[in-house]
């Protein structure tokens, strides 16, 4: 059974999981009337719920500890296609589970944004432009949250918060193919990793509002939200 309560500022059922950050997910709290609630996960199809109700993931065999999902061997294809917007915010809580080689974190045919472990630098590529971030150690095992903004010219890269640089890369965010979770812009490597969240912004959010939402906690930020996974326990 799955402890789970009702978020009514998103109108969805969530997983009531302590290893997620969000300080909103509680199971019960009597004094003022949230009561507890379970579910059973039967073997059925199941979905990857978005926060934002838009793009529900069926999926038929998915990897999973604590409301987190396991890459490894597949990566997981987002559907998120025809990204038409000139903004974009991605924000992740992962952990590296092998720092061997590149880290790819998230990709389509025209992006690609990854972390090298040789260099320690986060990597955003656009087309056949590429652009690196100032050195920035990342530990294995550990959870962090990271993420970067681009307006199609200039991408910023930050970690728990904190802003680690800005740089200038040309180009646009139009592509027809899907994002896709822990592989490269070709598909053709997997990256180890476990994600308890991804969050999509068509807007560019600022250094005050990463600061104050997604460094030691992950306090969702609703406006703008295009897509948003913040559990990935499949539901019935």
């Amino acid at each position: 059974m799955i402890p789970v309560y009702y978020d009514k500022i998103s109108n969805n059922w969530k997983v009531a999981d302590k290893s997620n950050l969000n300080s909103t997910y509680t199971w019960y709290n009597y004094d003022e009337s949230k009561w507890a609630n379970s579910i059973i996960v039967k073997n059925s199809e199941k979905q990857i719920y978005d926060l934002t109700g838009r793009n529900n993931i069926k999926v038929a065999n998915l990897s999973v500890n604590n409301g987190n999902v396991i890459i490894d061997d597949n990566y997981l294809d987002l559907k998120i296609a025809n990204y038409n917007y000139n903004d974009i915010s991605n924000i992740f809580r992962v952990k590296f589970d092998n720092l061997k080689s590149n880290i790819y974190l998230i990709s389509n045919s025209r992006v690609s944004y990854y972390y090298n472990p040789t260099n320690k630098t986060f990597i955003f590529k656009n087309g056949n432009n590429t652009v690196t971030s100032e050195t920035y150690n990342i530990e294995q095992d550990k959870w962090y949250i990271i993420g970067y903004t681009y307006d199609g010219n200039n991408i910023s890269f930050y970690a728990n918060g904190d802003k680690i640089s800005s740089a200038n890369i040309s180009g646009n965010l139009s592509s027809s193919s899907s994002f896709k979770l822990g592989t490269d812009i070709m598909a053709s490597e997997v990256s180890k990793i476990t994600v308890g969240d991804i969050l999509f912004y068509n807007r560019i959010l600022s250094d005050t509002e990463i600061s104050q939402n997604y460094r030691t906690s992950f306090n969702i930020i609703y406006q703008n939200l295009l897509y948003g996974y913040s559990e990935f326990t499949p539901m019935p």
